[in-house]
């Protein structure tokens, strides 16, 4: 996609790009309102992590908020078919995303960090290893956006138009240091996505129930080969390039990227809302094999309820719940957090009016 098309055709990606973006959006808005459901109203409680991917989250979209009026102006577009006052525009918005983008990276990473960190245990070599790529992600991502938006000094407007004649840092500087936080954001992912696999083996849990939580808590491995995708597009950025076209293609992987991030962070959070699926498909399946298989009328409760019958058989099945909130092991998200006891008493009279109770 990024080869450009022969002179003489104005070709636009822009479209292509905004469909993508935006439904990855929705996409990330719809996993983490399900997020957000899942603690506050099952396990009740919205903790630091949720609310720094909703700040993740936030900051994708004004992101593409951005990219969206860039393409407006012609972002997408070969340069060579832009106007001046297009290029001025679309250089505007594109600027103007850069550390939004940025950010929402950065606080996905560090959400999804300290949500691992619950199941660390008494492992110090793994908790500070996390603390210590929290601090990088916040260092190194801070001083991108402080390079980006500093190189021009007090003369913002010059970060997108050339003709002001204000003295900026090379384009170089900010090219390779962003080669350098794009690599290092690629080996945070690859962290992320071995480190759940190294904890979830060290359980007490059946091969393949092993295998599905590590799974399910390594989707950084996607966010992975975006971030080396996108770090290997920078080296074409830089003076002399067709800028906006080049520049469409590298957002494309970039801010897919951010998405990609708040999706394989969040999904391994809903095991609450899939718990309560089977439970409540279990509690079904019960009221079918039981609440309506004896035409005599001697009818049986739903499990988890109490129902008098016609005096000759009884069931009663109680629930106990260890939690209702997050408990304090390593496995509170992941594994079953109750222990459900069912009793079944069986009351009949006997033909000499003798009363068993089984």
């Amino acid at each position: 996609m990024d080869t450009p098309n022969p002179p003489g055709i104005d070709s636009n990606i822009g479209d292509f790009l905004l469909a993508l973006l935006w439904s990855l959006a929705g996409l990330s808005a719809c996993i983490l309102g399900l997020r957000l459901y899942a603690g506050a109203f099952i396990l009740h409680r919205i903790k630091l992590f949720d609310y720094l991917m909703i700040i993740a989250f936030a900051c994708a979209i004004i992101q593409t908020s951005f990219l969206t009026a860039s393409v407006h102006w012609g972002l997408g577009r070969h340069t060579s078919f832009l106007s001046d006052d297009e290029m001025l525009n679309s250089m505007k918005f594109i600027t103007l995303c850069q550390g939004w983008g940025i950010a929402s990276v950065s606080f996905g990473r560090i959400s999804f960090c300290l949500y691992l960190l619950q199941f660390i245990g008494s492992s110090r070599t793994r908790k500070w290893l996390l603390y210590f790529f929290v601090g990088t992600q916040v260092l190194f991502n801070a001083l991108t956006i402080i390079l980006i938006y500093a190189q021009c000094g007090s003369h913002a407007e010059a970060l997108w138009n050339p003709n002001l004649g204000v003295k900026c840092w090379s384009p170089l500087v900010q090219r390779d240091f962003g080669f350098f936080q794009s690599a290092w954001n690629s080996l945070t992912d690859l962290f992320l996505t071995i480190l759940p696999a190294t904890i979830v083996w060290i359980l007490n849990l059946g091969r393949i129930q092993k295998l599905g939580i590590s799974m399910l808590l390594s989707l950084s491995l996607f966010a992975f080969i975006e971030s080396v995708i996108k770090c290997d597009m920078i080296k074409e950025l830089g003076p002399g390039v067709d800028i906006t076209w080049r520049l469409a293609v590298f957002h494309l992987w970039a801010v897919s990227e951010n998405y990609i991030v708040i999706i394989g962070a969040s999904i391994p959070t809903l095991s609450p809302l899939w718990r309560r699926g089977m439970r409540n498909a279990s509690d079904l399946r019960s009221y079918e094999m039981y609440g309506n298989n004896d035409s005599s009328g001697r009818a049986v409760s739903i499990v988890g309820q109490s129902r008098s019958t016609s005096n000759v058989q009884k069931t009663v099945a109680n629930t106990d719940s260890t939690s209702r909130g997050y408990s304090s092991t390593s496995q509170e998200h992941i594994l079953e957090s109750e222990i459900v006891r069912t009793m079944v008493v069986d009351v009949s009279y006997s033909d000499h009016g003798k009363l068993d109770i089984v």
